[in-house]
């Protein structure tokens, strides 16, 4: 057979579309992954709210999950007096048996964790036109079931109820977008600065009216934030620093934010 005197057609490979980039997902980190030497050697000196805060994050505390867990069993409960007994009742006593199983469903989740019950104890509705305010519940009756009130909004507004009260500044800000309205806007996050996140959905930390918590350092375009109501406890969050859209500071201590480095690094 004769050699081909011509070198051979070089086919080029396909040219793959670069594949996407993840999606970015959320960490969160316990105390024991921060470690307890970083955590003795924080300075609370210009952000005394964070004392608090730290605290309950090295306490360790369960959030709606507890909650969660009651309700659940409450309902099991109830389906089953559904199967039997409350097919047989009368309207009326069926209606009162109704009734009586909804309020114990809202005692269940509300003595499940007492611990997330405090947060909203100072917590209540701006002034209507009226200025009438109410109480903000950590569990809010809905139809037959119950709707858990989140409460990263709430977990903020009391580590800095610990230090500052009503009356020298407003703090009871109901929902994490409203603390966009607190204190004072900076350019510049520093540690124990609020930190207002965008809702960008997908799970029960992002949805509603975005997220809020306290910063506690940035990593390139990652920043990290103290706060409730964080994968259903108090823990340090991963978010991308795109996401926050603004970061607030007391008014009543400005001086502590001027002071000290700023934007601290992980």
């Amino acid at each position: 057979m004769a050699v081909p005197l011509t070198k051979p057609a070089v086919v080029a490979a396909p040219v793959s579309a670069p594949a996407p980039a993840p999606a970015f997902k959320s960490q969160y980190f316990g105390p024991e992954k921060i470690g307890a030497a970083v955590l003795d050697s924080l300075d609370y000196g210009s952000a005394p709210w964070m004392k608090p805060a730290v605290a309950e994050f090295r306490r360790g505390g369960k959030g709606v999950q507890e909650d969660y867990r009651s309700y659940k069993t409450v309902l099991a409960e109830e389906q089953k007096l559904r199967r039997g007994l409350m097919k047989s009742l009368p309207a009326d006593d069926r209606a009162a048996l109704e009734k009586d199983l909804r309020a114990a469903r809202l005692r269940a989740v509300k003595e499940a964790n007492p611990e997330i019950n405090k947060y909203f104890d100072a917590v209540t509705t701006p002034p209507d036109k009226r200025g009438r305010e109410y109480h903000v519940s950590p569990v809010v009756p809905s139809g037959s079931g119950l709707i858990v009130t989140p409460w990263c909004a709430a977990f903020v507004g009391w580590c800095i109820r610990q230090v500052y009260s009503e009356k020298t500044m407003e703090i009871a800000h109901t929902t994490a977008i409203s603390w966009t309205e607190f204190g004072i806007g900076i350019a510049h996050p520093k540690f124990g600065c609020v930190a207002v996140k965008r809702k960008t959905g997908g799970n029960r930390n992002n949805e509603g009216t975005g997220h809020v918590g306290f910063f506690w350092s940035r990593a390139g375009e990652v920043v990290y934030l103290l706060g409730g109501n964080q994968n259903d406890g108090v823990n340090v969050m991963s978010c991308r620093a795109a996401d926050i859209v603004a970061w607030r500071w007391p008014a009543m201590s400005l001086s502590g934010y001027l002071a000290g480095n700023r934007d601290r690094t992980a």
